[in-house]
Parts: structure tokens; sequence; C-alpha cells
């Protein structure tokens, strides 16, 4: 699951054009149909306001991945055959290896790791 920090910095400027958007993400879901919910604070309101937006997410894993191109010079997925499950790699002057059990999961890894850590590159 992507963090609500990932989520803000990949995708905050979209939510920041809404008119009823105040900055605040209250929870971000998954849901089984590829989508993802974002509940955030109107404008204007205590926390018992809340609004929601839903984005796709693979749409989202290809605007994480554009992102992440902005701090590192690669960022890949694939399978390793002696696994069940998903590496990732960044590659920026070195390489960083992760596992997940899907690519989504993989790339927000990835990025997460950019996030953490791009302030130290």
């Amino acid at each position: 699951m992507i963090s609500k920090e990932l989520f803000i910095e990949v995708y905050g400027e979209i939510l920041d054009r809404f008119d009823s958007y105040d900055g605040r993400i209250i929870d971000i879901k998954q849901y089984l149909d590829d989508s993802i919910q974002v509940d955030y604070i109107m404008k204007g309101y205590s926390n018992s306001m809340i609004n929601c937006y839903s984005i796709n997410i693979y749409e989202l894993a290809h605007k994480c991945k554009e992102w992440a191109l902005d701090y590192v010079d690669n960022i890949g997925s694939g399978r390793d055959k002696s696994k069940l499950n998903v590496g990732w790699c960044i590659c920026n002057n070195g390489e960083i290896q992760e596992y997940a059990k899907t690519e989504i999961e993989a790339i927000f890894k990835a990025c997460q790791w950019i996030l953490d850590n791009k302030d130290n590159n």
C-alpha cells in the first residue's frame, strides 16, 4: 500500500487543484477492483467532513515511476525465478534490491525508499 507521504509527494499537486481539498489526507484504501480511494478533509470543515478521490492503481504506479526518475537514473522491476516474488531495483550509482508480492507493491516500495533517502543523495 502506498503511504500518505508518498501519495502527497507524487499526486498531491493534482489534489491541490480541487477547490474542496485542504491538504489533509485521512486515509488511503486499496480495493480489489484495482482502485485506490483517498479520503481527505474538505476545505473549511472539521475532521467530520470527508470527501474522497479515486484513482486506478496502475495509473498511480505509473505516476510513481515517473516521479522516481527525477531522483534516480533507472527504476525497474522483475520476477526472481528462485522466488515467487517481484523484485525491484533502483540504479543510481549503485543498486538496491528488495522484494514484494506484486509489481505494484514493488514500485511503491521502491518509491518509498527514494522518498526516505532522497535528501541523502
